[in-house]
């Protein structure tokens, strides 16, 4: 479920989403699990684990580093969305520090649809596809797709495709410069 999606009185939509289902925590708390039993393993017991030996500093510490580094983005990714009178606007934390606005005036068409992300564009996350330009989608199968006027196709997954329309709908009949 969204961390939070509400519209406020002056039809303001914001979405947070997060990669908290249970499966993620799942395989996060597997690797940790398997990244404490390798580390005693390797530094109190002395005894390789898998292909790297006990001896093998390199590995070890390239196995502790690259398991704490997908475990946390996992954790930390965050994709927000807010659609207001300036337009749509979203980040997918941690590559996007800062929001990335799509002016209305910028829009051709936009609507909420239902969408297959592994077919597609390769599954969930920021993904890329030449046929159907760029999305940023945390899960489910429900998203805001925005159709610029430069031709090019973005993509926002929404787990609150009723309060989204909604807010589309409002702003889409508001003349903007």
């Amino acid at each position: 479920m969204p961390e939070r999606s509400i519209i406020d009185t002056m039809g303001t939509f914001v979405e947070v989403q997060r990669m908290d289902q249970w499966w993620i925590k799942l395989i996060i708390y597997t690797l940790w699990g398997f990244l404490v039993f390798s580390c005693y393993q390797w530094f109190i017991n002395k005894v390789p684990v898998g292909n790297v030996p006990e001896t093998a500093i390199f590995g070890q510490l390239f196995t502790v580093i690259a398991v704490l580094l997908t475990s946390l983005l996992l954790l930390f990714i965050k994709l927000t969305v807010r659609i207001d009178r300036e337009g749509i606007h979203y980040q997918f934390f941690p590559f996007h520090l800062k929001f990335r606005t799509v002016a209305w005036n910028s829009i051709e068409r936009c609507t909420v649809r239902q969408y297959n992300p592994i077919m597609e564009y390769g599954g969930w996350g920021l993904r890329w596809s030449p046929n159907n330009g760029t999305a940023f989608n945390v899960w489910g199968t429900m998203g805001i797709q925005i159709h610029l006027t430069t031709g090019k196709k973005i993509l926002l997954g929404t787990q609150d495709p009723g309060a989204a329309q909604k807010a589309l709908e409002s702003y889409k009949k508001q003349p903007y410069p």
